[in-house]
């Protein structure tokens, strides 16, 4: 008995182990699992940067290239009403994030199903939000466009020519980008310059046909 299971697992695991190609050529959908801080700045407004927090992805290999389009939204809500000496009150913002982006790849397949990329990833990730109350107020609303470029090493196992898992380290440089708001300040307008430079961490999930 104990031999035939044996054997059995043995079949399954050279079974396996034939499946396990990395393909020449192939076209997907991924999504990237990642704990991404939310940062509130000083204005209150809110950004999430490095460029993650699920951002669903589109993987093509084509021979030695790899290349990964992605995107991401995250959008907030949230509204207040009260009451006083008879006259309501009300007040509403919204929050939204778009995150854009693409990375180009030297895809190296290293045997066993495995393969090993390096390349750049640049994305965009502006936000934008808005605020309204009543009676008696102004609407107001801004947005703030920021850009990400990073070098990105890493690798995934090909479990089937249709699936595989993988993971990846960045190191990224963002640019903040300045805020602007709409009506506009009366004051004179000012710049600012601010910069990061953040390493990150990615786990990808990715299926192809």
């Amino acid at each position: 008995m104990r031999i035939t299971s044996v054997a059995v697992l043995v079949s399954l695991v050279a079974a396996s182990a034939a499946q396990a190609q990395v393909p020449d050529r192939a076209a997907g959908l991924g999504v990237s699992l990642n704990p991404s801080a939310l940062i509130m700045s000083d204005n209150e407004s809110t950004l999430m940067l490095p460029v993650g927090f699920g951002n669903i992805y589109v993987p093509i290999i084509a021979g030695p290239l790899k290349i990964e389009p992605e995107v991401g939204i995250w959008h907030t809500s949230s509204s207040t009403s009260s009451s006083y000496s008879g006259i309501s009150y009300s007040s509403s913002s919204t929050t939204t994030l778009l995150r854009v982006g693409v990375g180009v790849f030297r895809f190296v397949r290293v045997g066993g199903g495995t393969a090993l990329y390096v390349g750049p990833r640049v994305a965009m990730v502006r936000s934008s939000t808005s605020e309204k109350c009543s009676p008696g107020c102004t609407a107001s609303s801004s947005h703030q466009t920021n850009w990400v470029c990073g070098l990105a090493i890493g690798g995934e196992h090909f479990f089937s020519p249709h699936f595989s898992l993988g993971g990846e380290v960045q190191l990224n440089y963002i640019k903040i980008g300045n805020e602007v708001h709409e009506p506009a300040s009366p004051y004179p307008a000012s710049s600012s310059s601010q910069s990061i430079i953040s390493n990150n961490g990615l786990l990808f999930i990715r299926l192809y046909r």
